[in-house]
């Protein structure tokens, strides 16, 4: 009887060589399986980029819906000399969040990138190190009566608005950049607003997140991704990034050779 429950016992157990194959197929399926999850979990993050600029658009129709005739200007200084930003006109909760270390409370979650690497705090928030910038330079515009800034909407070369263009009077709304993913200096650190019509790292840029895309929420109120010409931030500046201008912005004689995203169309 006892040598027959041995033999049983032999029988129905698993040599090393068949140990091995098992845990050798499970490793192949983990390998397969890896680069499919990675993939999903980049296009979650994707999608809630997205999801954020969505959110922020819905904000922008809230303020106009509030009684705001302009889109408001980048910055504002208000009385007692406060200077307040573009997000927190149309997200007063987060016009009211502390300044500290704690993680960002009154909405403001929705300013950052999932793929951002920064920490998502209330005082990044109010040092404008969000992850999305405004496009002041063609409808936000530059508050006219903050020192320094004159020289913005003064110089030629960059006719950037000094105030903010009213509500319903962009042309080529789907063709104009409102909101963006935006990064500024070599540590490409989050910020608010992008600042030049052309690739400037110093002074705020488009930034690729997602592969080789950079997710735009348009003044039409749609969003989508712009890809890069070579992957890097500075190849959203090529023109066959996202086209070109349908328009002149500096007048007869002068050619733009500018992405047709940057600048709100003149009158005329």
């Amino acid at each position: 009887m006892l040598h027959e429950f041995r033999r049983y016992s032999r029988s129905i157990g698993f040599t090393i060589v068949e140990l091995l194959v098992v845990i050798g197929v499970i490793a192949a399926l983990i390998a397969m399986l890896l680069p499919a999850l990675a993939k999903a979990q980049r296009a979650a993050k994707d999608i809630s980029c997205q999801s954020n600029l969505r959110q922020i658009g819905q904000a922008f129709m809230d303020y106009q819906a509030g009684g705001a005739r302009q889109y408001p200007p980048r910055d504002v200084t208000a009385n007692g000399g406060v200077k307040y930003k573009w997000f927190e006109i149309i997200l007063p909760r987060v016009k009211e969040i502390p300044n500290d270390n704690t993680p960002a409370t009154g909405g403001a979650g929705i300013l950052f990138c999932p793929e951002s690497g920064f920490d998502r705090t209330n005082s990044r928030v109010k040092t404008g190190n969000i992850s999305y910038g405004y496009n002041f330079v063609s409808v936000g515009g530059i508050e006219r009566t903050f020192p320094g800034n004159s020289w913005f909407y003064n110089d030629p070369a960059y006719r950037y608005l000094a105030d903010p263009a009213a509500f319903g009077t962009v042309r080529y709304s789907h063709e104009t950049m409102l909101v963006a993913e935006c990064v500024i200096n070599t540590n490409r650190a989050d910020w608010y607003s992008f600042n030049r019509i052309h690739y400037d790292p110093g002074n705020g840029i488009l930034g690729v997140r997602h592969g080789r895309r950079c997710n735009v929420l348009w003044v039409d109120g749609h969003v989508t991704g712009i890809e890069s010409v070579d992957g890097t931030d500075r190849g959203l500046y090529d023109k066959k990034a996202a086209g070109q201008f349908p328009y002149n912005l500096f007048g007869p004689g002068r050619s733009v050779t500018y992405p047709f995203f940057w600048v709100r169309p003149l009158d005329g």
